[in-house]
């Protein structure tokens, strides 16, 4: 017999925006494309703008994510060779 717990407190992850990535001009291009791109695939006059809303932030939220990903990604190289000269 599997036995579960359930867990009784309420557990919320929460997500900040780092700052420094809105002044990188190549990260502001991207995000600009992207709501671009979103609001002429989901604006029309169906739409309640709360969910417009509300789904635009969601975008927004993935696509800094991707963007920092990416970032780390490329400075992670850098910094595993300013490391190994210690």
């Amino acid at each position: 017999m599997l036995k579960i717990k359930k867990l009784t407190q309420n557990h919320t992850t929460t997500w900040k925006l780092n700052n420094v990535l809105l002044n990188d001009s190549w990260v502001n291009n991207e995000i600009e494309a992207e709501m671009k791109k979103f609001f002429e695939t989901n604006e029309n006059e169906e739409t309640m703008y709360q969910n417009l809303w509300d789904r635009a932030k969601a975008v927004l939220r993935g696509e800094f994510m991707v963007l920092k990903a990416h970032i780390k990604k490329l400075e992670r190289p850098q910094i595993d060779i300013l490391t190994s000269h210690n």
